[in-house]
């Protein structure tokens, strides 16, 4: 009995103490205004602008390039003054072209050649009358185009017929123009945009000169059927190898006496040939 009453004396001590000293828990203390349900304070959507928005505009601008230089012009306009075209006289003199190097020109509103060339002779014993104002690139290209397509042209002009009858034999003479440079807008109307020959990147072709028969001018010819019309055919179709615009008689009312030949930059490379 003592035995008992002793244990249960100990066991009761030790709950006392164990009450004593492992703390209790208090709930943590409610804010003022809070629900037993307390939700998440909704947040409100961003605006699409403010998605939109970077985190800061700090340094940060659009560049706003300029409009593309889709003119030779405009191009001209920008170009730091020319002084030498190496290698595009290297080619010339491949070509066998002689020429005279002018002072530059300066015109008004776009017109502009930093460095105009006269040529002397556009092949060996070929003369381009009267003087030229033009960028050596149009001299290279009417020098390319001279020894690969106007020569041979001519050389077929004395090919015996299927008559067995040969016409006299031709020889180029000259390459007759009608203008290179020239401060004007196109077609020389009094609006749009300026001239390729106002950048000396053009020139119009009024007749070819020969030694041993007629000239051939160009005309209006369409149904003619005669050598001078398959000659200006040609001529004018091989032209548009070497030029990014051909037009002649025929292309529009400003055009009927001569053949306008140039180097206009177009989009994707294009060429107008009529």
């Amino acid at each position: 009995m003592r035995i008992v009453l002793g244990l249960l004396f100990c066991l009761t001590g030790l709950s006392g103490a164990l009450a004593e000293t492992i703390p209790v828990p208090t709930p943590a203390p409610r804010d003022a205004g809070s629900t037993d349900s307390a939700q998440p304070a909704p947040q409100s959507d961003p605006s699409p602008d403010a998605a939109a928005r970077p985190a800061s505009d700090a340094g940060t601008s659009e560049s706003k390039d300029g409009p593309e230089k889709s003119t030779m012009a405009d191009k001209l306009a920008d170009a730091p003054e020319a002084t030498d075209n190496p290698a595009c006289e290297a080619l010339l003199k491949e070509f066998g072209v002689t020429y005279d190097k002018l002072d530059p020109i300066r015109g008004d509103g776009g017109c502009s050649i930093p460095e105009p060339y006269r040529i002397i002779e556009i092949a060996p014993g070929v003369s381009v009358e009267p003087a030229t104002q033009l960028r050596c690139e149009a001299v290279l290209a009417l020098a390319r185009w001279t020894r690969a397509m106007v020569l041979p042209g001519v050389e077929a002009l004395s090919v015996p017929g299927y008559d067995g009858k040969a016409p006299p034999v031709a020889k180029l003479k000259a390459i007759r123009q009608a203008s290179t440079y020239a401060c004007r807008l196109r077609n020389n109307l009094s609006s749009g945009k300026v001239s390729e020959h106002a950048v000396g990147s053009a020139i119009d072709i009024a007749a070819f000169v020969f030694e041993g028969r007629d000239d051939i001018k160009m005309l209006p010819r369409a149904g003619d059927g005669t050598r001078e019309e398959a000659f200006q055919r040609t001529m004018r179709a091989s032209a548009c190898l070497y030029f990014t615009t051909v037009l002649g008689p025929g292309s529009d009312s400003t055009h009927m006496d001569h053949m306008h030949l140039d180097l206009a930059e177009r989009r994707g490379g294009f060429r107008l040939c009529q």
